[in-house]
């Protein structure tokens, strides 16, 4: 076997030791945090999610460098949509909510990963406004949330047009926004 095997070999146990690892602390941990309304508990959660998240990100040989500091919460955390890495990366940084499409909600495991960790589910059509009205909720309990408003993931050379219902739980809330940039660097170099 050679060497770049043995690597890729080490690296998919170190991650499949990660993923039940976080399925367990999901699973058995989180849900009673997630249903517990101290903010001292949430803070502990979302602690653990950082912790989790910022490994996730080194066992795949990601280097995470965040320029900035986060809008002290609550804030709308709006952010460009690269790809599936960008979640990780911002819950390694801040301890926002989520709004997903219901798509995620669906898919196995992440689905529901993502749910205990408290990421809202936005339906397409009117569902923006329930998801909308439940962001303002969020905000007003001190709560930051972040959206993704191009509604998909790009290439990040350019922004796609936003879908503006959610700007409007910021407003309602009365608390700013503050907009993150993605950008993926490779090792050649390329973005």
């Amino acid at each position: 076997m050679s060497l770049i095997a043995l690597r890729r070999a080490r690296r998919s146990l170190r991650l499949a030791g990660h993923l039940a690892l976080g399925a367990l602390i999901c699973f058995g941990w989180l849900t009673p945090l997630a249903a517990a309304g101290s903010r001292r508990e949430r803070r502990q959660r979302q602690q653990w999610v950082r912790w989790w998240m910022r490994r996730l990100l080194r066992i795949v040989g990601i280097e995470l460098r965040a320029h900035g500091v986060p809008q002290a919460a609550p804030a709308l955390l709006v952010a460009n949509h690269v790809s599936w890495l960008d979640i990780p990366c911002l819950l390694a940084c801040t301890d926002a909510v989520f709004v997903a499409k219901t798509d995620v909600a669906r898919w196995p495991l992440i689905g529901r990963l993502a749910a205990r960790i408290g990421t809202m589910f936005l339906e397409r059509g009117r569902g923006a406004e329930v998801t909308a009205a439940q962001m303002t909720t969020m905000l007003r309990a001190g709560e930051s949330v972040a959206i993704f408003p191009e509604g998909t993931s790009t290439d990040g050379r350019a922004l796609g047009p936003f879908q503006a219902r959610l700007f409007e739980a910021a407003a309602a809330a009365g608390v700013p926004g503050q907009a993150v940039a993605i950008r993926e660097t490779h090792k050649d170099g390329a973005h």
